[in-house]
């Protein structure tokens, strides 16, 4: 309760407020669990291109089907590389999103605040940031997984669908 937020460190409270995920690997099985939930198969670690996805998510359907990336970040610059990477994976797949814990997404708000041409604190500047790359947003919190915001529908060649489907035979 309160009494533990008064008798510990400023670090400490955070941490009991906002739990941090310490590695990729504590995203991946709830977020893996949610993607199921949408009928997707689920595929840890694909080449797609010159890079790896975090998950890759499958479903076959009468016009082609869908394939959706899901990256798993856990430190700011991670997260910076990730708003990076998404445009390379937007030729892969139909929806590509980020997952991080509300704690990531704060300390990304607050470490955008402190730049050089920054005049304050936007707490929407993540959002704005993800949607301008087509991304979605998901916050994985305690195993809990929640849609902050959904991505551009991209549309996808049929060489790069061919490339991800060799990707995942040949696994």
């Amino acid at each position: 309760g309160m009494a533990v937020l008064l008798t510990t460190s400023n670090a400490e409270a955070k941490e009991i407020a906002f739990p941090s995920a310490r590695v990729e690997e504590e995203l991946a099985a709830p977020v893996a669990a949610y993607m199921k939930r949408f009928f997707l198969d689920v595929h840890p670690e694909v080449a797609t291109g010159r890079k790896r996805t975090d998950l890759l998510g499958t479903r076959r359907g009468p016009f082609g089907g869908t394939t959706v990336i899901v990256e798993l970040k856990n430190t700011v610059d991670d997260l910076a590389r990730g708003m990076d990477q998404v445009s390379t994976y937007a030729a892969y797949a139909h929806e590509v999103w980020v997952a991080c814990t509300p704690a990531l997404a704060a300390a990304c708000l607050d470490s955008h605040t402190r730049g050089v041409a920054v005049l304050g604190w936007d707490p929407w500047w993540l959002k704005k940031k993800l949607a301008a790359v087509g991304c979605g947003l998901l916050l994985v919190e305690r195993g809990e997984v929640v849609r902050i915001q959904g991505p551009r529908q991209n549309s996808v060649d049929r060489r790069n669908r061919d490339e991800v489907r060799v990707a995942l035979a040949s696994r």
